[in-house]
């Protein structure tokens, strides 16, 4: 069982492991969910996406990771994405990744002040999601953003 609690200006995960100490981090290091995926015909080079990718594997599902668009092509059955993907706090670069869940590229969203909140978003964080038997993937990054 995980858990948040805050104290003195850091939010802290624990999980039920003794062996495991409490991660600490601060707000601005937490992203708001990614809920709007972008069709692979809307993609431009130089566009700022979020992908799955996995670094050992690269042709098998990974972690989610900021990415920037380098090459995007299509032939007649076959789609390609080719960007520089972005590991980690620091930023450590991966040129000429290829991206193989093109169907799975997500908006980059950035989190809101309250008093910039539209009611739009307000129904939607509040609204309970449908109970699906499988979700198709969820997004959470522990890292500041571009």
């Amino acid at each position: 069982m995980e858990y948040l609690f805050f104290q003195q200006s850091m939010w802290y995960l624990c999980c039920s492991c003794p062996e495991d100490p409490p991660i600490g981090f601060t707000i601005n290091n937490v992203r708001p969910r990614m809920t709007k995926v972008i069709k692979f015909a809307d993609v431009k080079v130089g566009d700022v996406v979020l992908v799955n990718y996995n670094i050992e594997s690269p042709k098998e599902r990974g972690y989610w990771y900021d990415m920037v668009v380098t090459k995007v092509g299509q032939k007649r059955t076959q789609r390609e994405l080719v960007g520089t993907i972005f590991v980690g706090s620091q930023r450590t670069h991966l040129d000429d990744c290829k991206i193989v869940f093109v169907d799975e590229l997500m908006q980059i969203e950035f989190p809101k002040n309250l008093s910039e909140r539209s009611k739009a978003d307000d129904v939607a964080m509040t609204t309970e999601s449908d109970r699906r038997s499988k979700a198709p993937f969820t997004v959470m990054i522990l890292y500041p953003h571009f």
